[in-house]
């Protein structure tokens, strides 16, 4: 996913929605959102792997997981 289409996503809701991070679809839990840092704003740490990223920016923004809240459904990922 690129920034842009991030913020399609939430183009249209409420600046105090509050935001968390679903993970693992075999036994899902909700997160909060600790924080989200660039890869430029982490010294020595370059990405590669994704099957997104095509070389041409090689700055990636991450979010960083927070507490784990409750659990969740896997059917986020339907």
């Amino acid at each position: 996913m690129r920034i842009g289409e991030l913020k399609e996503l939430i183009e249209d809701l409420d600046d105090d929605m509050e935001v968390r991070y679903m993970g693992q679809p075999a036994w899902p839990f909700e997160y909060s959102i600790r924080k989200g840092v660039t890869s430029d704003e982490l010294p020595g740490f370059k990405p590669e792997g994704s099957e997104e990223f095509d070389g041409d920016d090689d700055t990636v923004f991450y979010l960083a997981e927070g507490n784990q809240l409750a659990y969740g459904t896997s059917a986020i990922w339907d």
